[in-house]
């Protein structure tokens, strides 16, 4: 058993050594990332608990939702450089807004995303900016994000 918050701070996946298998419930999903909603949900967190089961000796991953994965520790890298990208587009478009509503930073960083799917998005988003909060990267005026330079 490994403890990985980030989806949800109470989050586990489960070990099968003898098959070199984890399933990993909502912490990976086959086909999507997973939401990350504040406040239990934590990017940070969701980050480290990737990069735990990078050192694990996979072969394969069971995740809660989808089929049978392998290549696990590509897949997780995937996952990683894909919230790595989004945390970017995060950060570019607080620099091009210099400041900017929850909202406004939605329509920038989920433009490539179906617009039925914003309301889910701006979970994700929330984290992102807790995190970058958290770092010292970004700080929040009333209602709107501003970038630290």
């Amino acid at each position: 058993m490994i403890h990985t918050p980030g989806h949800a701070s109470n989050h586990l996946c489960y070990f099968l050594e003898e098959e070199k298998m984890i399933f990993t419930g909502d912490h990976i999903m086959d086909g999507s990332t997973v939401v990350i909603a504040p406040p239990d949900g934590s990017m940070s967190q969701y980050l480290e608990s990737l990069k735990i089961l990078k050192d694990e000796d996979l072969k394969y991953i069971a995740p809660g939702h989808g089929d049978l994965m392998e290549n696990p520790h590509a897949v997780v890298d995937w996952i990683i450089s894909h919230r790595m990208f989004r945390e970017k587009k995060v950060i570019d478009a607080i620099t091009e807004l210099n400041r900017a509503s929850l909202e406004a930073l939605l329509e920038k960083v989920y433009d490539d995303v179906d617009s039925r799917l914003l309301s889910i998005a701006k979970y994700s988003l929330q984290a992102h900016l807790i995190k970058l909060i958290e770092e010292e990267r970004v700080v929040q005026d009333e209602l709107e994000f501003i970038w630290q330079h």
